[in-house]
This record gives C-alpha cells, sequence and structure tokens, in this order.
C-alpha cells in the first residue's frame, strides 16, 4: 500500500509544476519537460525554460516564444537611419546607456522580453506556393547572408536549416558576437509553422541539445 501511494505522489509530480503548468517525462531525453498545448498544436521545452511575454506589435507573426529562465532580459526597440533606410534593433533595456547606437531613437521603451538564446515558433501563410518553392525562396534569401549554411530535408514535410549570421554595428564596420539559427520549416495544411532555436555565439552550444529536442516535438492535432 505504501509503495502505491508513493507511485502516486511521484507520478502526480511529474504531470503538474508550480503554477498549474503541464509537465511530463520525455523519454527521449528522460528529463522533465513542459509541455505547451493549444487546440491546432503541441510541443514540449526545458523544465528550466519559460514563455516570454513579446509585444505582438513588433512580433506580431510569433505564436509562442520560450528561453532559458536566466538569460531573460527586458526588451526595448530602437529605430536608426544609414543612408536613407531606417534599421530597426532590439536591445536589453538594463544595459542599453552603454551598448545603444548614439544616432538610434528609442521608439518603445518596454516592449515586453527578450533573450540571447530563444525558441520562437512562427505560423506562416504559404500564400499558394508550393512548400518547395517556399523554401527556395528562403534559401536564396539566407544563404548568401550567412555562413555554415546547411539544408537537410528530412520530408516533404519538414526540411531543417542551420546557419551563422555575423553581426556588425550599422554606424561602422565593428563586428559584434555572432547568431547562430536551427530552424525547422513545418508544412501543415496552407501553412508553414518556422520553429526556430537561436542564440548568440556564446550560448548557442549550451542550448543546442535541450533546443533541438523541442523543434523536433512539434505535433499537431
Amino acid at each position: 500500500m505504501r509503495i502505491f501511494i508513493l507511485f502516486l505522489i511521484v507520478s502526480l509530480s511529474l504531470c503538474t509544476s508550480c503554477g498549474g503548468t503541464k509537465t511530463i517525462l520525455d523519454p527521449k531525453s528522460n528529463t522533465i519537460v513542459k509541455v505547451y498545448e493549444t487546440k491546432d498544436f503541441s510541443f514540449h521545452y526545458p523544465k528550466r525554460w519559460r514563455k516570454l511575454k513579446l509585444d505582438q506589435t513588433y512580433f506580431d507573426s510569433v505564436l509562442v516564444s520560450v528561453a532559458p529562465k536566466k538569460l531573460i532580459y527586458p526588451l526595448y526597440i530602437s529605430e536608426s537611419t544609414v543612408n536613407g533606410k531606417v534599421y530597426r534593433a532590439q536591445g536589453n533595456k538594463s544595459i542599453k546607456d552603454q551598448f545603444e547606437d548614439k544616432n538610434s531613437t528609442i521608439i518603445d521603451a518596454d516592449a515586453g522580453e527578450y533573450s540571447s538564446a530563444i525558441i520562437n515558433l512562427r505560423r506562416l501563410n504559404l500564400n499558394q506556393q508550393s512548400f518547395d518553392d517556399y523554401l527556395n525562396t528562403i534559401i536564396a534569401e539566407i544563404k548568401p547572408q550567412s555562413n555554415s549554411f546547411k539544408h537537410v530535408k528530412v520530408s516533404d514535410q519538414l526540411s531543417i536549416l542551420s546557419f551563422r549570421y555575423q553581426g556588425y554595428r550599422r554606424d561602422s564596420k565593428y563586428r559584434y558576437a555572432a547568431k547562430l539559427y536551427k530552424v525547422y520549416y513545418y508544412k501543415h495544411n496552407k501553412y508553414v509553422y518556422k520553429f526556430s532555436y537561436a542564440a548568440t555565439e556564446y550560448k548557442y552550444s549550451k542550448y543546442l541539445d535541450e533546443a533541438t529536442n523541442s523543434l523536433s516535438s512539434l505535433k499537431f492535432k
């Protein structure tokens, strides 16, 4: 009887975390993970991560974002004009005085939250394109501007892109930390679900395994 009660307590603890968030034991990683679920899809993400608060004014195509709790920071949005072109940038509000370009204008001092390592899920319309044509357009845009580009076609409904962007300040040729990406493109009905992991080069490898496990867990209903 005592063994049964103990088993029941452990089982319940695996299904519920603080705040009522559903958790499960992921057999693939053998770890406890959180589950994000809607009427259309579900996926899981690491227990030490949480959902971000994003201002939909700037992230209207993002369905949900999750990131490691300790890397999340308050976000601001700025704009600057270089050679007649307007550029929009985002930054860490707590250190904006140290890194913000002198010619930039802050257009939103409180735009929610962001992170130096983040998973974003977007739902995009195919606009009557085939999935292959859509991907070819995306690849043509990304490949010339990136390094270490790789494309893996998993199936007719899933392709994975990975690549590296080297960043530069807009007002000079000063280099700053590169950003690395791993992006899963899922075709489902008339939509493309863009499920991406992005991180600075110093954080990317640390969270890559956890992020990949999450990206590969997307299920449709």
